[in-house]
């Protein structure tokens, strides 16, 4: 089953997050670009414990529906006009410019290789993936179950071939399962999807693994899509860390958008590395001057000891304080529509 699931990984030069076999978070130096004076990495370590397993099996999440007078999503948005439809956890489609951009589809019922294992589903898609307008662009943003549906991608690879933007090392991965048409990126590396549009890949706080014993042998990110109406920031699955200032100085005048991952964050001290909690995102959100800001990867999967509704609940605390009153979150529900100006 290990040899099945697992990634074969990236093999490319060393880099300051790149040793030759496996990549590290965030170093420093990593504008820079100084290889001969690499910056130590910061080692994301963690030890979830019997007791973590424990109070999730006894967890107070419970099985939901969607809300009602959903509408099916527009099949193309032209101009500066921007239309986002959360589907669920990290999964967004993004329309603006004549494109339709999703991010980290999964429609899977749990994010785990095994059907009867692993965090299962509390609440559905908020689009089947059969009503999807046809998608221009993935953004993958690393490989976790959570975040890498190989039945859902390759689906939408075989009806709308899409191109695949992905960290080092995952399109072999999606090769070898006949999902075709990726493009591994590495931080600070863009491409064009139109004459006007392009999008890079972005460094993020976090790690990756599909099997036992592939781990950190892929890359993680975020992606910035630039677009002469404003750029839009999707962070992907991230802690809070020191790429934000980096991600400030590359990007000076900020963010019409930005889609923040909220979830996922108790117990802090072991979930802060690698997830960002509430007050983390409204943070990044002042860090990079985000003018509209989507919260995201909350409320679909237990992934950690979060209640259902606390993420959400947390963050409309935070921002009812005078201090955050320039803060701008839209918070939705599976399968809502915005429409951004």
């Amino acid at each position: 089953m290990n040899f099945l699931l697992r990634s074969r990984g990236h093999r490319g030069r060393v880099s300051d997050h790149f040793d030759g076999r496996k990549f590290h978070n965030f170093c420093p130096d990593f504008w820079n670009r100084n290889l001969d004076k690499k910056a130590p990495a910061e080692v994301l370590e963690f030890d979830l414990g019997v007791d973590f397993f424990i109070k999730m099996f006894f967890s107070h999440w419970r099985k939901r529906e969607l809300p009602d007078g959903l509408a099916y999503p527009k099949s193309c948005v032209l101009g500066g006009e921007i239309v986002i439809t959360f589907v669920n956890h990290s999964t967004v489609l993004i329309q603006t410019e004549g494109l339709n951009i999703l991010t980290d589809p999964v429609w899977a019922n749990r994010a785990s290789p095994v059907p009867f294992l692993g965090p299962k589903r509390y609440l559905p898609a908020g689009v089947a993936i059969d009503d999807l307008p046809k998608i221009d662009l993935v953004l993958l943003s690393h490989n976790h179950y959570d975040h890498l549906d190989v039945r859902a991608l390759r689906k939408i690879s075989e009806r709308d071939k899409p191109a695949i933007f992905t960290p080092l090392g995952n399109s072999r991965y999606l090769h070898d399962r006949k999902i075709f048409g990726a493009h591994d990126l590495d931080w600070g590396q863009s491409r064009k999807i139109s004459d006007e549009v392009s999008v890079e890949c972005t460094p993020a706080q976090h790690f990756s693994s599909r099997a036992l014993t592939d781990r950190n042998k892929t890359l993680w990110c975020g992606f910035v899509i630039s677009t002469p109406h404003g750029d839009i920031y999707f962070a992907g699955d991230t802690g809070y860390g020191p790429f934000a200032a980096h991600i400030r100085k590359k990007f000076p005048s900020g963010f019409r958008l930005a889609f923040l991952p909220i979830g996922a964050f108790r117990p802090k001290k072991m979930m802060r590395k690698m997830h960002m909690s509430p007050d983390d995102a409204v943070r990044l959100c002042k860090d990079l001057s985000v003018r509209r800001a989507v919260p995201i990867h909350f409320g679909t999967f237990q992934l950690a000891l979060d209640g259902q509704d606390e993420a959400p609940n947390i963050l409309r605390e935070i921002l009812s304080q005078p201090k955050n009153s320039a803060v701008h979150f839209d918070i939705l529900q599976n399968g809502q529509s915005l429409k951004i100006e």
